[in-house]
């Protein structure tokens, strides 16, 4: 698809944003302003009769407002020179419309073809349109054809653009794209199909916000562009100390949304290294052994013919032994045994580390073979045998001499690594040795303090420099869409320094820096300038070229933003929130959700537990119990209080508190006073049996978090029921609207008086419901609380949230352990911000024939399973699913005390490993189904 070259950044604009020529007139009125859509030049901003009146008035009002004329000659030279970008000094008409002496546009760096380079063209083209070799096909899924489809294929049109040919999405989900020549459009690299493939694939990651990989030869090529003229590519460095999301938004999307007002390709790129003696640089001969790319990994594969550098090269796959032919870039030389430098001789019996998969695991050597290279050994886990190549064994450290090794020096102040149960975590050390000869630390995760056996604190090496990321743009705009990006970092991502209101003394001149323009609030400038949903905006940074964001005021100063204006608290107040906060979402750590109004025994459905009074000394004893297991901080980190307990003691006058803290946990406490089945008046009625619900409570809510707090109690939980029956439309908005903004005006109370806020939104899986279903409820109530929690000024690092898993109803078709960790993932991805610093399940109600306590440490286990890199710490906040075995253990009699401790103890530890992923099914003991509950005493 050939268009003509364009002549201004303002002509690509419009190319893109216009229909295919053939379907529309050449121009088209839309709410008074024109859209050019035919040939020759755009009308410029002053020839836009509709948007005229409405700018000038606009650019009026603002002092030193960038005009139409935008920077001098002399600040575009000193821009280039800079080597900082051109595109601000091009926003002026003159430079921007400049021809060069021979005729050809100022955009295009190479010059115009010859009358001889036409005619060749035209059989070039045919070429690599005939030959299905040189088109490039890519599986990109249905979705993303869809995505390159709308508004009339302009994104479809745009990669045409940029790849320089022909392209074509299937209703498949397959791209197609074939290079008009065998050689890139001038500024590309490597060659038309190669160049073609690159673009393709760019275009189609910017839909999800994913990383692409860059081969060696690209990103070699893009850092020796210099900025100026025409299609190019180049590639940014963002610092590790300033994070990329401010720049790529929740999934790509605030990318994704300059680029699409721009005729740029930007997407973040992992370079791949240069192949190993092969490749661009020298190419490949027949037998070579090789890692060949095969979707988005690497498997071992033989050179089939000898290709030079930059052909394809023809390999076949060791693991099927089938052919196939790639792109250079896609081949690299695997080293044998034989090239290495260094060969490491394994003998029989040898203990080794030996790779399985991306990790390392113990085994022992049966034999190497020297000619090949290749180790058989026998795995320590289960006994089988393997082969491997001996660069993917290593020598296990001699424990002993391990052990003989000198210990490390210590001093106050090192950062350290310390044993806390089984595993290792970071710590600071107080003090190098204790009179007991101990080292004191603290530790990372929530500031406390303990003593450690020097054999079990080793220091911490120093982490190296992380690297930069890197952000591949592609297209005519790239520098103006580097200033723009900048720009935008600086502000979004708050970093210290980055946003001063005195600019520095690099941005005070000419060529690329930051201006600061204040704005009197009385007089409606922001408004003006933002425009209805940023219009205005976009017109004005369109006009001056240059990037234009709003900042509030407290974004300035070298603190960044502040965090008290946004939540209207005191620093010292949101700081200690956030301390909590942290201590809560220890690793591993969860809640024991012990805020029964009875005793728990009466809904732990046991014949013989059921006996047991409901008197206040009973509940004292039971409750005292359960908070004072030996080791139970190890699992728990806060524990949640019925108000009776917060001011309850022992038997022996020990405040309950007291006990909870000196076993190293956190008390908090249920501020909801439950609610009245009556329910809301012209509500449905559900399946709990009664209509749609509102919580009690908000009425006296500051008075008893102020004596909660005085009491104590560091964080607190308010909970709100919704029901679900697809065929009534429950939850209602109605009851959706009452749940989140009662829950955020309780999060914000809560907050006011230095209590953390568990916010808890709990969706009860009474009725027939399938898990989709519960699945698109979830979302909708999730996404409306934190527009709520946002509408109420809530400091979400200081709050944390107890949802609902999403499940089948109790009789609803049984959904599995992998697809309720699927869509409850997917769902918490979708609407919780990574601000939150952590997500607290509630266990909810099981079937009749279902052992809640095993099915709700399974459910948490197989999340951490699948998906273990979560933003947040995702853990368990259990009642029931937590004490079950404990109270049928108990049964009231003193005597059995330490074996529930051990019971309660032991499930804790269960769910400690469900939030890493490692619980075994069956593991912990259970009393099983004898325990479950027909909600007689209401859900719990």
């Amino acid at each position: 698809m050939a268009e003509e070259e364009p002549t201004s950044w303002k002509d690509e604009q419009a190319l893109e944003e216009a229909p295919a020529p053939e379907a529309s007139a050449a121009f088209a009125e839309e709410e008074g302003e024109q859209e050019w859509h035919g040939e020759g030049d755009v009308p410029k901003p002053d020839e836009d009769v509709g948007d005229q009146e409405e700018e000038g008035e606009l650019m009026e009002d603002i002092p030193g407002a960038a005009t139409e004329e935008g920077l001098t000659a002399e600040d575009a030279d000193a821009t280039a020179a800079q080597g900082e970008g051109v595109a601000e000094a091009k926003a002026a008409d003159e430079v921007m419309e400049e021809e060069k002496e021979d005729g050809s546009s100022a955009w295009w760096a190479a010059e115009k073809p010859t009358e001889a380079d036409a005619e060749a063209e035209p059989e070039a083209s045919a070429a690599a349109s005939d030959d299905p070799a040189a088109r490039v096909e890519i599986d990109v899924g249905w979705e993303t054809t869809a995505w390159l489809l709308e508004e009339d294929g302009r994104r479809l049109r745009k990669l045409e653009r940029l790849a320089g040919g022909e392209a074509e999405a299937t209703e498949e989900g397959q791209l197609k794209v074939t290079p008009s020549s065998a050689e890139p459009p001038p500024g590309g690299c490597g060659t038309g199909h190669s160049w073609c493939e690159i673009i393709a694939r760019a275009l189609c990651a910017m839909r999800t916000g994913e990383d692409v990989e860059l081969p060696a030869t690209v990103a070699d090529f893009a850092s020796s562009m210099e900025f100026g003229d025409g299609l190019g590519i180049m590639i940014l460095e963002v610092p590790a100390a300033v994070s990329k999301k401010p720049i790529s938004g929740k999934d790509g999307a605030k990318l994704l949304e300059l680029c699409d007002t721009q005729d740029v390709v930007a997407v973040f790129t992992t370079a791949k290294e240069a192949a190993s003696g092969g490749g661009e640089a020298t190419g490949f001969a027949e037998g070579d052994t090789v890692e060949a790319k095969y979707g988005s990994s690497w498997a071992s594969a033989v050179v089939l013919e000898a290709a030079e550098p930059g052909a394809k090269v023809k390999i076949k796959w060791d693991y099927d032994k089938t052919e196939a032919e790639l792109e250079s870039w896609d081949v690299q030389k695997k080293e044998s045994a034989q090239d290495a430098q260094e060969v490491v001789e394994f003998s029989a019996g040898d203990k080794v580390e030996a790779k399985y998969g991306s990790s390392f695991y113990d085994a022992e050597v049966l034999s190497m073979s020297m000619e090949d290279g290749k180790v058989k050994l026998k795995w320590g886990h289960d006994g089988s045998e393997a082969e491997l190549d001996a660069s993917e064994v290593k020598l296990k450290p001699d424990s002993q001499e391990k052990e003989a090794a000198p210990p490390a020096e210590l001093k106050e102040g090192d950062k350290v690594e310390a044993k806390y149960g089984d595993s290792f975590h970071d710590a600071e050390v107080v003090t190098p040795e204790t009179e007991d000869g101990k080292v004191k630390v603290k530790w990372g995760f929530d500031g406390s303090e303990a003593e450690v056996d020097p054999a079990e604190v080793k220091l911490k090496p120093e982490a190296p420099p992380e690297p930069p990321e890197k952000l591949l743009v592609i297209g005519f705009l790239r520098p103006r869409l580097e200033v723009e990006l900048r720009t935008m970092n600086r502000i979004e991502s708050k970093a210290p320094g980055h946003c001063l209101t005195n600019p520095r003394a690099s941005d005070d001149g000419p060529g690329v820096g930051i201006g600061i323009m204040e704005l009197t609030p009385s007089d409606g400038s922001m408004a003006k300038l933002i425009g209805k949903g940023g219009a205005m905006k976009m017109k004005i940074a369109s006009i001056s070229g240059c990037s234009f964001e709003y900042m509030a005021k407290e974004t300035w100063g070298l603190k960044g933003l502040s965090i008290a204006a946004m939540a209207n608290l005191p620093a010292d107040v949101l700081a200690e929130l956030k301390e909590t906060a942290t201590k809560l979402c220890a690793p591993g750590k969860g809640f024991l959700a012990a805020d029964e109004s009875a005793g728990p025994w009466l809904r732990a459905g046991h014949a013989e537990a059921a006996k047991i009074p409901d008197v206040i000394e009973n509940r004292a004893a039971y409750r005292s119990m359960c908070f004072s297991t030996p080791g139970l901080s190890e699992y728990i980190s806060g524990v949640i209080l019925h108000w009776e307990t917060l001011f309850q003691d022992d038997a022996t006058g020990k405040p309950m508190v007291d006990i909870i803290t000196g076993n190293g946990m956190i008390p908090g406490i249920k501020v909801d006073k439950a609610y009245d089945k009556k329910g809301m008046w012209g509500t449905d009625v559900g399946p709990l049996g009664h209509p749609e619900v509102s919580t009690k409570g908000l009425d006296d809510l500051q008075e008893r978090c102020a004596q909660a707090y005085k009491k104590g109690a560091r964080f607190a939980k308010w909970r709100n029921v919704l029901q679900l029956d697809p065929k009534k439309g429950l939850p209602s908005d109605l009851a959706i609207m009452d749940t989140v903004h009662t829950l955020a005006r309780y999060a914000s109370i809560c907050q006011s008086e230095r209590l953390v806020p568990i916010v808890e939104p709990e969706i009860v899986p009474n009725g027939d419901h399938d898990i989709d279903y519960c699945c698109q409820m979830t979302e909708k109530v999730l996404s409306a609380q934190f527009k709520a929690l946002a509408d109420h000024h809530i400091y979400l690092e200081g709050a944390v949230l107890k949802p609902n898993m999403v499940k089948n109803g109790l009789k609803g078709t049984k959904a599995s352990a992998e697809t309720i960790a699927k869509l409850t993932v997917q769902t918490l991805l979708r609407t919780v911000p990574v601000a939150m610093p952590g997500i607290f399940f509630l266990s909810g109600e099981t079937a009749l024939n279902e052992d809640n306590e095993e099915e709700a440490t399974i459910n948490l286990s197989t999340m951490h399973k699948l998906y273990p890199n979560l933003p947040w710490h995702l853990s368990f906040s259990y009642g029931k699913a937590l004490q079950k075995t404990c109270i049928v253990t108990w049964l009231g009699k003193p005597e059995n005390k330490e074996a529930a401790q051990k019971a309660l103890k032991a499930r804790s530890n269960a769910n400690y490993d469900a939030v890493f992923g490692k619980y075994v099914k069956g593991s912990c003991a259970s009393v099983g189904t004898d325990g479950n509950v027909l909600q007689a005493a209401g859900p719990y």
